[in-house]
């Protein structure tokens, strides 16, 4: 048993602020209490995770959580402030000392019982009562309530205790709320060579009195890159996830954009901006940067390479062809050029004397052109290769 427990009793479980629309639909009314269907073996639950509250100025309102103790627990819960990391948006607490942010709800809160003892198996309530004094102020305030259970020394688990985060959220009715931003920090990455992703990282805090990030303040950042010109050349934008950005704190952030085609050496501006689903500008800032000449190329490969296989294999042929065209061009023209007459020739009667393999459409070519006479052609199988009309003579 202590194999498994261990763990979980190590590790502080801080539940999701404002995740998805939980947290909007409680603050707009009194939160009831939730049936806990724990798993059977679990040391400690709390529901819900989230709690909200709305509560005019000058009010009061209360409210309840359900603990579940799988094993025998002492069980203390305390009103702590809520912090957050600026890297991935985590909660931490914040002790009294640590807590002075305006936006605090911890002075607010107080529970009852804060401290009591449940038996394995024990399903017990606990009440949370938020009074809002009449100059608390506009928005909305934030908590954690450390929900802290220590196994009995009957149990066997002595020594290693779970720590339960419950979040909450106190919405001030009839107050007026502000939805504003601030992006800080932007710096720009150079791409590597002209076709790959610009990056931009930065910062934005929120500057407002509510919490960015859960319907109906879903949180959209986006980047846009332009030319020297204004032209837009490529945008990007994503919607935050994860916890949503609490007033007075900050959530780092890195956005690429794809250009739409290489970028040149030259001045760039990249414009990032923050904006609810309403519609709502939190803020926009552009920061400025310059590429270098000498940036370089690369030339993707093409997707699609039959059209050059094709064009070169026809060229292939075109060449082979001429080629061929060429050499039987030759082959008839070096015997024609020896049948020219020279002085002292007695014609093609002497040009045999010499020895020269003549074809016998050749010496009968020549007789005709002297005599105008065909002789009577003996059998042959040569061909005229440039009379098509010449098919030789069969034997009779």
């Amino acid at each position: 048993m202590l194999s498994r427990v261990r763990p979980l009793l190590q590790a502080i479980l801080i539940g999701s602020v404002i995740a998805g629309g939980q947290a909007a639909s409680a603050v707009a009314q009194e939160s009831p209490s939730v049936p806990v269907s724990p798993p059977a073996d679990a040391t400690l639950t709390a529901s819900p995770s989230v709690l909200g509250v709305a509560v005019k100025p000058g009010g009061r309102q209360v409210s309840t959580i359900t603990l579940h103790a799988g094993v025998a627990l002492d069980v203390s819960i305390a009103s702590q402030g809520l912090g957050q990391s600026p890297a991935d948006g985590g909660f931490t607490y914040l002790p009294p000392g640590e807590d002075t942010g305006q936006y605090s709800a911890r002075p607010l809160v107080d529970v009852s019982p804060s401290t009591f003892s449940m038996t394995a198996g024990e399903v017990r309530e606990a009440s949370l009562t938020v009074s809002a004094p009449a100059s608390v102020g506009d928005g909305e305030r934030f908590a954690l309530l450390k929900v802290t259970g220590q196994p009995k020394a009957s149990s066997g688990n002595v020594g290693f205790s779970v720590a339960l985060g419950v979040s909450v959220v106190v919405s001030l009715l009839g107050t007026t709320v502000q939805r504003t931003g601030a992006v800080e920090g932007l710096s720009v990455g150079a791409p590597a060579t002209r076709g790959d992703p610009v990056t931009v990282t930065g910062t934005l805090r929120n500057t407002g009195n509510i919490h960015y990030g859960a319907p109906p303040n879903q949180l959209t950042e986006s980047a846009t890159l332009r030319d020297g010109t204004g032209a837009v050349l490529g945008s990007t934008a994503t919607t935050i996830v994860g916890n949503s950005i609490v007033p007075g704190f900050a959530r780092q952030f890195k956005l690429s954009i794809q250009p739409t085609a290489p970028l040149a050496g030259g001045h760039y501006a990249v414009e990032v901006g923050a904006t609810l689903q309403d519609g709502t500008v939190l803020d926009r800032e552009t920061v400025q940067v310059d590429l270098g000449a000498g940036l370089p190329v690369v030339t993707p490969p093409s997707s699609d390479g039959l059209p050059l296989v094709i064009a070169g294999l026809l060229s292939l042929l075109a060449a082979l062809l001429l080629i061929v065209f060429v050499s039987r061009r030759r082959q008839v023209a070096a015997p024609v050029a020896a049948m020219a007459p020279v002085a002292g020739s007695a014609g093609p009667d002497a040009m045999a004397a010499t020895g020269s393999p003549t074809p016998a459409w050749l010496v009968r070519a020549a007789v005709r052109s002297r005599t105008g006479v065909a002789p009577a052609r003996p059998f042959t199988t040569d061909r005229d290769p440039l009379d098509p009309a010449d098919p030789g003579e069969m034997p009779e």
